[in-house]
């Protein structure tokens, strides 16, 4: 802004305005002969050099100012003057190359003004931004220009060949590529090239050149290394162990195989840690209830495809013929015939007697029909004993040695259980009903609300019913030697089940599967405590019983068979390992040593065996054992006095 006023006060200069006190002029007009139309100029230096000849003392700015007086009062308007003469009008304004204003008047000689251009003043405050301005209208587009003549045809232009016959040479055009060739050179020496590269004892690298000469490198130390051998077990067929990137190995050790069965579809093994699998092969079936299970691991195999032999079984009243899955078909009532006095079914030939009451029905084998039944299992049983049965395959045999109270089955309308294609008449069902098939016993009756006060059941209970029942025996089961069987049997054979001083592997279906009354108790009673599921104290799973401040522990003995692994102080391994013990027991498995610990069996197989998992039963909770008064009397089970028939009372 300063200098657009100082510019302004130049330009009234130059066009003869006076200033006040009547000596700071511009330009002069001569009027010397010899100067005739030529203009004086002062510079602003003279001016002020002038003024301070005349005694002014001021700075040059002080000067300048003094020559703008103070601002009047604005004065009336006066009266408007009469038209002047045609003034002039600056045609152009521009800054020479030497710094000096120039102004051009129209009609009038430049006039050359003082030097403009001084030292670069102090950067004045950034204006408003001005408001923009209206987008112009676009133009309109012009017409396009005609398209021009075509240019005439230039000479046809001549080869390097032909330039080079017209510059005198003669020959061919090979003669002409010879003649661009450049002499040949003299035989360069020959190149020297590695013939091995190698290390030395240091480490350096030793490059051998053709011409006998080498060369050594020496190799900068490597950085130092920190080996990581992160959480992924490597393994080959004997053994696993960590890994590091640069090959080194840590925590080797011998694969071990868990008494846990992994499984697909077609196969089960077992399976280390590390996940190499050992024991691989296809399932062996057998069936229960018209499905189809492996005997080794356990898995559903789906629906059995059931096969009736021509063979007949019978009881008193029906015969049939039954699949080796105990499903039946051709249920139907004897057709009684008299032979020789005596009547047989002329169905499945099986004597009939009529002479004694229908719950004492006698069915004699009268050897008019014998046939051999011959069947396979895939895994030879350890054992088929009731008491300590250990595994499926021990059942198969068990299942033609023994015999059931007796069974249920769907009730059918018409009693028309089987379509004439042999499939089960699904249709016919009665929605709601049952038929009760008896085979040991005659007779089962809910005597919940009949039994002494001392099985503790409520008035509830009594009137829902379900809870003690009454099993009444056939009076013609036999030992193998033929001796009687009777309720009391039955009842003895239950308490040598429950023995606490057996401790037999199988009691467990007596207070746990059918949950008779204070029979688990009686069975721990000489136990200080047990250990119980995680799932039957309430947890969803092992993390949760341990984050609610209970301690876990894993069955050592069966899920590793760590029984006689000792520690370094020669400790033997307990059953029960708790999941954050750490001492080692070590042992060995196939001829490698073998060490475990409770925090390692967490550590690798919790989730393997957490709540919900075919194996949660290798973990559990110890309980304090405070219920140890215990005798026989107290269990729920017992002989009904001049009955062959006992009684059982439920916890469920």
């Amino acid at each position: 802004m300063k200098r657009k006023k100082f510019l302004t006060i130049l330009l009234t200069l130059a066009i003869g305005v006076s200033t006040a006190a009547g000596f700071v002029g511009c330009a002069s007009q001569s009027n010397d002969d010899n100067n005739s139309g030529q203009i004086t100029f002062w510079t602003l230096e003279t001016v002020y050099a002038r003024a301070q000849e005349l005694g002014y003392s001021g700075t040059l700015r002080e000067f300048l100012e003094t020559v703008t007086g103070e601002k009047g009062d604005k004065g009336d308007k006066g009266d408007k003057g009469e038209k002047g003469d045609q003034g002039v009008s600056v045609e152009s304004i521009y800054v020479n190359t030497n710094g000096y204003l120039v102004v051009k008047l129209t009609g009038q000689p430049e006039v050359i003004l003082g030097k403009v251009v001084g030292d670069q003043g102090e950067k004045g405050d950034q204006g408003d931004k001005g408001d923009k301005g209206d987008k112009g209208d676009t133009g309109a587009q012009g017409p396009q220009g005609e398209k021009g003549d075509k240019g005439e045809t230039g000479a046809t232009g001549q080869s390097a060949y032909e330039l080079w016959l017209a510059s005198g040479h003669t020959g061919t055009e090979v003669d002409f590529l010879n003649w661009l060739k450049g002499e040949t050179g003299t035989p360069g020496k020959n190149g020297v090239g590695i013939e091995k590269v190698e290390y030395d004892s240091d480490g350096n690298l030793v490059i051998t050149f053709t011409d006998g000469t080498t060369k050594t490198v020496v190799m900068p130390e490597p950085p130092p290394h920190s080996h990581t051998f992160g959480t992924d077990l490597q393994n080959d067929d004997n053994w696993h162990w960590y890994e590091c990137a640069c090959g080194e190995v840590a925590g080797l050790k011998a694969h071990h195989y868990i008494n846990v069965w992994e499984k697909d579809e077609t196969n089960h093994w077992q399976e280390c840690i590390c996940g190499h699998a050992t024991n691989v092969s296809a399932h062996d079936e057998f069936a229960v209830d018209g499905r189809v299970f492996c005997t080794t691991c356990g898995e559903d195999l789906g629906e059995h495809p059931h096969v009736f032999p021509g063979e007949w079984k019978a009881d008193y009243e029906q015969h049939w013929q039954e699949c080796i899955c105990g499903e039946r078909t051709n249920i139907s009532q004897h057709v009684p015939v008299m032979q020789g006095g005596v009547y047989y079914c002329d169905t499945c030939k099986v004597q009939i007697s009529f002479d004694i009451s229908y719950e004492d029905q006698v069915i004699a084998d009268a050897n008019l029909k014998k046939a051999e039944y011959n069947t396979t299992t895939a895994t030879m049983p350890s054992n088929w004993n009731e008491l300590t049965y250990a595994d499926n395959n021990d059942t198969q045999i068990m299942s033609y040695i023994g015999s059931s109270f007796f069974d249920y089955d769907y009730k059918f309308e018409d009693d028309k259980k089987y379509n004439e294609d042999g499939t089960v008449n699904v249709g016919a069902i009665v929605a709601g009903a049952y038929t009760t098939h008896y085979s040991a016993a005659t007779k089962l009756e809910d005597v919940t609300s009949s039994v002494a006060a001392k099985w503790g059941y409520t008035t509830a209970q009594k009137q829902e019913g379900g809870y003690a029942w009454k099993i009444t025996l056939r009076n013609d089961l036999k030992w193998d030697d033929g001796t009687s069987i009777d309720a009391g049997d039955f009842v003895y054979s239950m308490k040598q089940q429950l023995d606490p001083a057996f401790m037999n592997w199988r009691a467990n279906t007596y207070y746990d599967t059918l949950g008779i009354k204070r029979a688990r108790a009686y069975f721990f009673k000489n136990q200080e405590g047990t250990y119980e599921t995680v799932a039957s104290q309430g947890y969803a799973s092992n993390q949760d019983a341990i984050d609610a401040g209970e301690t876990i522990y894993f069955n050592a003995w069966d899920l590793w068979g760590a029984a006689g692994y000792p520690d370094e102080q020669g400790n033997e391994c307990p059953q029960w390992l708790a999941y954050n013990d750490e001492t080692v027991y070590t042992g060995v498995y196939n001829g490698q040593p073998d060490p475990v610990s409770g925090a390692f069996l967490w550590a690798n197989y919790g989730a393997m065996l957490d709540v919900g998992t075919a194996y949660e039963g290798y973990v559990s909770i110890y309980r304090e054992n405070t219920d140890r008064q215990v005798e026989w009397e107290d269990v729920g089970i017992y002989e009904v006095a001049g009955e062959n028939a006992f009684v059982i009372c439920l916890d469920k």
